[in-house]
């Protein structure tokens, strides 16, 4: 079975580069399970307007992080799942969920308050 090699980095396509164990998979769900805590929390904190705009936030943020390790690891397999994928689904669902959770009476109430 032959082996492809990739010549401009010097390494086999597919392997994973030394002090990288976290895979872009455990960071899309550590992610996505910062967000329901901040989620949960909130709920339990806030008012009930702040519970999703807050969660949308966090869902960027974490987006944003994950957007900035994807662009340390600019050499991931691109035929594997990603860190910018990760942060590409994250922005999305952020997206989403603040284009159809959040009512504009609602953030009037917040920024109001």
């Amino acid at each position: 079975m032959s082996q492809q090699h990739d010549v401009r980095r010097g390494r086999q396509v597919g392997s994973t580069p030394r002090g990288r164990t976290v895979r872009p998979q455990v960071m899309f769900a550590i992610a996505i399970a910062i967000c329901l805590s901040v989620c949960g929390l909130s709920q339990a904190l806030l008012p009930a307007d702040a519970v999703i705009p807050l969660a949308v936030s966090a869902c960027l943020a974490c987006a944003a992080a994950l957007g900035l390790i994807a662009w340390r690891r600019r050499d991931e397999d691109l035929n594997d799942v990603t860190c910018a994928d990760a942060a590409g689904a994250l922005v999305l669902i952020g997206a989403f969920a603040a284009a159809t959770a959040i009512g504009p009476e609602q953030l009037m109430r917040l920024v109001g308050s």
